[in-house]
């Protein structure tokens, strides 16, 4: 199956259609203090990228790949 991404850009004059694929994420959240509160999220664990990305037809948008995100959080 394939997805429509929409609206056209960069010149194209056609939409971008991409291959559908799912993607797995994993976040862990952790209270190391009662008000000290720490996150780490692993996104798209596999790094599974779309076919086409690197085309200028359409809605062109970057394949992000794997990607980490961390925070601390502290209530006072």
């Amino acid at each position: 199956m394939k997805t429509n991404m929409g609206s056209t850009k960069n010149g194209a004059r056609v939409p971008h259609v991409l291959n559908r694929f799912t993607s797995m994420d994993i976040d862990m959240n952790s209270q190391i203090l009662p008000d000290m509160l720490i996150n780490f999220a692993l996104i798209n664990i596999t790094d599974r990228k779309n076919e086409g990305t690197n085309t200028i037809d359409g809605n062109w948008q970057a394949d992000e790949g794997r990607r980490y995100r961390d925070n601390v959080r502290i209530y006072f």
